[in-house]
């Protein structure tokens, strides 16, 4: 496993704070929200040095995000072309309002597939894994689907597109839900990755189907909560399926930051990618940070992005943190 998950906390700070500095001052020459924002407030970035300093920063709001994607767009023409090209772009809060542009640069997607490589090997998911990616196929981007291919990438995995959901579009590029219970038979995936009630859905057709999913050791499921009694359901319905033992995780996350890991059921998550994300939990009122173990609103910053930067910004979950495992 990656080295620095096992350091001190006063290393990860180090490093962490670095990358902010660095952050911090690209914003002041190129990121058009957050120079507003800090000339308004009289804010001097340059006296901020550390992540425990950024209870001086104003929140950063979904609200805002959506409100005017392209203003949290680094423009930096200077940075070298791996760190301003665009790779590509994923939407967020396309269930509950217009799709929200989220950009994506080389570095960005770089940086991803280190951040998914650690969560794979934190979760358990090898070089002999398949992979059935069986989020939907959407009309805008959607991190979990196109992040399924990364998260395969870093781990050496193969992965399997099903290309499920609702049809859309002139091209009928979509597969029913037999076709993704075939396919996964067929190529005997090892991981089943999707929304937790139609991973199970899937599961539930394949019996009807008589399918054999006794190659199945993992759900990787997101989306939607699995509760204890939900988990159990699907790995009762895999047994019988023939497949024994299966481990069944909890995938927490965004596009806007990438998903985090865990190491067992029932289990917290973790950060992977600590020179990457920096998280708080703040009293969504006052923006102050509260102690560890106390719940409040998670805010992330993004340590290390070149295209859409996000400094204290809120999720829009409820959490505590802790420090240990």
């Amino acid at each position: 496993m990656s080295d620095l998950l096992h350091q001190p906390l006063e290393t990860i700070r180090r490093i962490q704070n670095d990358h902010l500095k660095t952050q911090l001052n690209l914003c002041a020459r190129g990121h058009a929200f957050y120079r507003k924002q800090w000339q308004q407030a009289g804010l001097d970035i340059q006296a901020i040095h550390s992540v425990q300093e950024l209870g001086r920063l104003p929140l950063t709001t979904k609200h805002d995000l959506m409100a005017d994607p392209e203003q949290f767009r680094l423009h930096c023409p200077d940075l070298p072309v791996h760190e301003r090209a665009l790779w590509e772009v994923l939407h967020t809060s396309g269930s509950t309002g217009e799709p929200t542009p989220i950009y994506i640069t080389s570095h960005d997607y770089q940086a991803y597939l280190f951040q998914a490589r650690r969560v794979a090997e934190i979760s358990g998911i090898t070089d002999r894994d398949r992979l059935a990616n069986l989020f939907p196929l959407t009309p805008a981007a959607m991190g979990s689907f196109a992040r399924s291919e990364a998260n395969a990438y870093a781990a050496g995995a193969s992965v399997v597109g099903a290309l499920t959901g609702a049809p859309w579009g002139d091209y009928d590029m979509h597969r029913s839900l037999d076709d993704a219970v075939q396919m996964v038979e067929r190529h005997q995936c090892t991981v089943l990755w999707g929304i937790t009630s139609f991973v199970r859905r899937v599961i539930m057709r394949a019996a009807e189907l008589g399918a054999d999913f006794g190659h199945v050791r993992m759900c990787g499921v997101t989306g939607e909560a699995s509760t204890p009694a939900m988990r159990e359901d699907i790995r009762t319905r895999l047994r019988a399926l023939g497949a024994a033992g299966t481990i069944i995780f909890d995938r927490y996350g965004s596009t806007e930051s990438g998903g985090l890991a865990q190491c067992r059921e029932e289990g917290d998550w973790h950060n992977p990618a600590p020179e990457m994300i920096y998280h708080e939990v703040v009293d969504p009122d006052t923006g102050q940070p509260l102690p560890d173990g106390e719940r409040g609103a998670l805010a992330i910053t993004l340590l290390a992005r070149r295209g859409t930067v996000l400094l204290r910004y809120l999720v829009g979950d409820i959490v505590s943190l802790t420090r240990a495992c």
